[in-house]
């Protein structure tokens, strides 16, 4: 049986204050250990 791993994206747009980029950017470190893969939105 072939083992198939399907990998998750994930885009983020961030709009606001500096606050709001602050938790973008955690929001895609945490993801990206997860091993989601960031893609241009």
């Amino acid at each position: 049986m072939e083992n198939t791993t399907i990998k998750q994206k994930i885009g983020i747009t961030t709009l606001g204050c500096k606050v709001n980029q602050y938790e973008s950017a955690a929001l895609v470190e945490k993801l990206c250990a997860k091993k989601y893969i960031l893609v241009p939105f």
